[in-house]
C-alpha cells in the first residue's frame, strides 16, 4: 500500500506484516533508504490502509481484524481500538476533513 503525504513531498510504504509505514522524501533517489519509519503500529491485526489527518500530525490504519491503529508521527505512539458500528473488514481508512 502506498500514500502520499507532507503535501506529496512523503512517499509512505505500508509493510502489513511488520505493522510498519516506511517514509520516504520525493523524489525517490536509486537505492534510496527510508527517511523515518512509523511503527509498528498498536500489537494486534494487520494493518492495510494508512491515511494522515490534514495536518500530518496522525496517522490511521485499518486492518483485516477490525482494528483502528492510530498513530502520532512526531512521537511514533500508538493505540488501538475498535469502531463502534462495524458492517465489514476495514481494508483501509482515512481522516475527514483532510487535504488528501
Amino acid at each position: 500500500m502506498a500514500y502520499t503525504s507532507n503535501h506529496s513531498r512523503t512517499l509512505n510504504i505500508m509493510d502489513s506484516g511488520r505493522r510498519e509505514i516506511f517514509q520516504y522524501a520525493l523524489p525517490l533517489s536509486p537505492n534510496g533508504s527510508p527517511s523515518n519509519t512509523l511503527g509498528p503500529t498498536a500489537p494486534f491485526g494487520l494493518p492495510e490502509g494508512v491515511g494522515f489527518n490534514k495536518t500530518d500530525k496522525k496517522v490511521v490504519s485499518g486492518d483485516q481484524y477490525q482494528w483502528l491503529n492510530i498513530g502520532t508521527v512526531a512521537t511514533n505512539q500508538w493505540t488501538q481500538t475498535k469502531p463502534v458500528l462495524l458492517i465489514s473488514n476495514l481494508y483501509g481508512s482515512g481522516y475527514t476533513p483532510s487535504d488528501k
